[in-house]
């Protein structure tokens, strides 16, 4: 475990909140509840902290998601993209956002497969 950076609280409040956040997984026993709408049919993803869902055809909507014991709290943003994702994923700790587009003509790639391979 890191010490984090300095901040407001003393030692001792921190080792305190440090072992109520231990105790409250050891036991999956959450001080807190937050419930979020998954609209049907979108796309949606949940990874370090964060979920996000896409509605409609061109925005993907963002919720970093509380901690109470670890000081984080809910924030919520959007993006506007300029087409309208099949799927995408995303590592909030590097900021990144990988999107795949939705096409509506399929193309097949040609990887350099030349005809007198085949005999």
């Amino acid at each position: 475990m890191i010490d984090g950076p300095p901040g407001q609280l003393s030692t001792s409040e921190r080792l305190s909140l440090l072992r109520s956040y231990e105790a409250s997984w050891k036991k999956l026993d959450w001080n807190a509840h937050t419930s979020l709408p998954v609209p049907e049919g979108s796309l949606w993803e949940l990874y370090g902290n964060v979920w996000a869902h896409s509605r409609g055809d061109d925005t993907i909507f963002f919720v970093q998601l509380p901690s109470r014991l670890r000081g984080i709290p809910m924030r919520q943003w959007s993006l506007r993209l300029d087409f309208a994702p099949r799927d995408f994923g995303m590592d909030p700790a590097q900021d990144l956002l990988v999107t795949v587009e939705r096409v509506t003509k399929y193309v097949w790639p040609c990887f350099g497969v030349s005809d007198d391979l085949f005999f």
